[in-house]
């Protein structure tokens, strides 16, 4: 097995399948890399459901850690991500009251782990410190904006499947606790976390039927909701639509249902923006290989080793240009 075979096996191993471009499949980062569009701020999202909004301030929207770190993960340039990063834990230490700052901390260490580069998580006092920080500077970050309930998407399968590999069943019983909290306010954007919290789970297993059930209630949910970013194509997530589909018809292949996997791979073929999406080749080879990786998604030495979006594009598969 190769360095970065190995690298992704041990993040599968660490987070299980977490979580929201690195594996020996993933295309070239993106052509617009070093001629990157100029940075911009976050621009706030204003369709998200009632009760629902992020606590970002002009000055944390306008900070070069943050921007970078955008930059970095837009462009899927993971050379610049380690710099981003540590421009962050300093933007985080100057400014400990901004939730922008601490969530994309987080967010971009678990981009980190879930996709890292050759070599990365094979360093343990690294990959343990990157462990250690992601559900601190969710909670913070959750602490400093009660009302981003998005947040309980990420800290909720975190604490499932951590706490799944250190056996600690007070660890997964708490994450089920923080993800049911955010269905209850969130659904159309937790349900994806619920859904990446058990993907790699055998589909005899019932949690492996709530990942299915999670990805319906979003098709519903944004069936008369579209214009909600848990939905929607957005400038941070340009290609949402697409790996949905592409996230949905690997579970669909998973699960044995064919026609289900052609007609979402086939949607996100189809979808807006899909001649410039980082992973159109995948797409193409997934439609290709679609009853081969039907008939050896269970068997567990197999399962292991496949190309799967929640375990290979957790964050890029969106969030990429």
């Amino acid at each position: 097995m190769r360095t970065d075979q190995c690298g992704r096996a041990l993040g599968a191993a660490l987070l299980g399948i977490l979580l929201l471009a690195c594996s020996s499949a993933t295309p070239e980062a993106s052509a617009q890399r070093g001629a990157a569009a100029e940075l911009t701020p976050y621009s706030a999202a204003r369709d998200r459901p009632d009760g629902v909004a992020t606590c970002y301030t002009d000055l944390s929207s306008r900070q070069r850690a943050v921007l970078e770190l955008r930059r970095a993960l837009a462009d899927n340039d993971r050379d610049a991500r380690p710099a981003a990063l540590s421009a962050l834990r300093d933007a985080a230490a100057t400014y400990p009251n901004e939730e922008e700052i601490a969530l994309l901390l987080a967010l971009g260490t678990l981009w980190q782990v879930s996709e890292p580069q050759s070599g990365e998580l094979l360093d343990l006092p690294v990959t343990l410190d990157a462990l250690s920080l992601i559900p601190r500077e969710l909670e913070r970050a959750y602490t400093l904006c009660p009302t981003d309930h998005r947040i309980p998407g990420w800290l909720g399968p975190f604490y499932i499947m951590f706490g799944n590999l250190k056996l600690d069943s007070d660890m997964v019983e708490k994450g089920k606790g923080v993800l049911a909290q955010g269905l209850e306010r969130y659904p159309a954007f937790v349900s994806f976390g619920k859904a990446l919290a058990y993907a790699d789970r055998p589909t005899s297993d019932p949690h492996f039927q709530q990942a299915m059930a999670a990805l319906r209630e979003i098709r519903q949910r944004c069936a008369v909701a579209a214009s909600d970013p848990a939905c929607a194509d957005t400038p941070q997530t340009p290609h949402n639509a697409q790996g949905f589909l592409l996230f949905l018809g690997d579970l669909l292949t998973k699960a044995g249902d064919r026609a289900g996997a052609l007609e979402a791979y086939t949607s996100a073929r189809a979808a807006p923006n899909g001649a410039s999406w980082l992973l159109g080749g995948v797409l193409e080879q997934r439609i290709e290989d679609v009853d081969q990786r039907a008939q050896l998604a269970n068997v567990p030495i197999v399962r292991s080793l496949q190309s799967n979006a929640w375990n290979d594009f957790t964050c890029s598969a969106c969030h990429a240009r």
